[in-house]
Parts: C-alpha cells; sequence; structure tokens
C-alpha cells in the first residue's frame, strides 16, 4: 500500500507477508555465508555421514 500525501509517495506499506520475506532475507543471507565460509575452510561433512550421525543419535535417544 502506498500513502500519498499532497500528491506524492511518502510511505510504502508492504502485506504482511512480504513484511516476513522481508526480515527472514538477512537471517538466510547470514546463513549462506557461514556456509560458504566453512567450506572454504573445509569444514565439510558428505551426505552420508550427516545421515548415518542423525541416525545413530535417534536410535541412542529412542532407547
Amino acid at each position: 500500500m502506498n500513502i500519498i500525501r499532497n500528491g506524492e509517495q511518502r510511505a510504502v506499506l508492504p502485506d504482511p507477508k512480504n513484511y516476513d520475506d522481508m526480515r527472514s532475507a538477512p537471517g538466510l543471507l547470514k546463513l549462506l555465508v557461514q556456509g560458504e565460509e566453512d567450506i572454504r575452510k573445509g569444514n565439510i561433512r558428505s551426505q552420508e555421514e550427516v545421515f548415518s550421525d542423525l541416525e545413530r543419535q535417534l536410535r541412542e535417544s529412542a532407547s
């Protein structure tokens, strides 16, 4: 929604969904930057390793 005063646009109010999207964008960008930094540092794990660890932790927590 545009707010017009004396024939000039003074402000823009986003709808709730667009506002939520705008608020979450910086957080997503931060996560991407952190992920890229981990890759550069070689701090990576294979998908198989991650899922194996998760399955092990789930089995342990169920016991």
